[in-house]
């Protein structure tokens, strides 16, 4: 007969297929996530039926909402940061906190003026190298992209301009006897909190973005996305015989994100 194996010998294989799925969610929720491209809106850069990794350590590290085998919710906060996003990087984000997933580009940062004229994307004056589709719907602008410690002038007649933004922030509104209150205080100014971007997708004409929700918090944004690893077409008919579907886009695998 055969000798018993210690369980000391065994404790450590134990450990290890505890600690290789805790570390593979940990690297979700920190370091690297997958997404699927649902909507043609960042083509022809990105498909609908892409699959595709983002980087979200690419701006800073950040504290996910929710952290592995954890029931709770987290506030989802920016631990720290390495750089500010650039123009050009393709982004995905949460807007307004615990919403869907976004991809999107981003075309400017806080202190760039954006305008579009007759569908060509201008900032600071010039067109920027990801000004992908030319074509696209009424002219937008001019518009000052903000960032933390610039200071809005306030006024009754400017506040519809602001307000939403201010709220975002996370304050309380309102207008007294010909006054702006900001939590309840009379303003003239306000000094902005946070970082921003103004993004867009690529496919203007079917793509929702910051011509019509605003600009996105660099908070907000989990990281940039880098590279396809798996491409459907979702069009492609499925045969039975096949666990998947019969039109894989292997041209797109392995892709990089420009």
């Amino acid at each position: 007969m055969g000798e018993e194996v210690p369980p000391v010998v065994q404790l450590p294989l134990l450990c290890l297929l505890v600690l290789i799925p805790l570390l593979a969610l940990l690297v979700r929720a920190f370091v690297i996530e997958a997404y699927w491209i649902p909507s043609p809106s960042m083509e022809p850069e990105l498909r609908r039926g892409d699959f595709v990794l983002v980087n979200k350590l690419s701006y800073g590290v950040s504290i996910p909402s929710r952290l592995p085998l954890m029931p709770f919710q987290l506030p989802g906060i920016k631990a720290f940061s390495f750089r500010h996003p650039s123009r050009g990087d393709v982004v995905a984000f949460r807007f307004r906190g615990d919403g869907p997933t976004y991809v999107k580009r981003c075309v400017a940062v806080g202190g760039d003026a954006v305008r579009i004229v007759r569908g060509d994307v201008m900032i600071n004056g010039v067109p920027p190298r990801a000004n992908k589709d030319p074509a696209g719907p009424a002219d937008f602008g001019p518009i000052r992209v903000p960032r933390k410690g610039d200071v809005i002038l306030l006024s009754t007649g400017d506040l519809p301009r602001w307000r939403t933004f201010i709220e975002r922030e996370g304050h309380s509104v309102n207008v007294e006897e010909g006054s702006v209150l900001i939590d309840g205080r009379r303003r003239s100014t306000y000094t902005v909190g946070r970082d921003y971007c103004f993004v867009l997708g690529d496919n203007r004409l079917k793509s929702s973005d910051s011509r019509s929700w605003g600009f996105v918090p660099e908070d907000e944004i989990i990281g940039r996305v880098f590279l396809i690893y798996w491409s459907i077409d979702p069009a492609s008919p499925r045969r039975a015989s096949l666990p998947i579907p019969a039109s894989v886009r292997w041209q797109r695998v392995g892709r990089g994100i420009r």
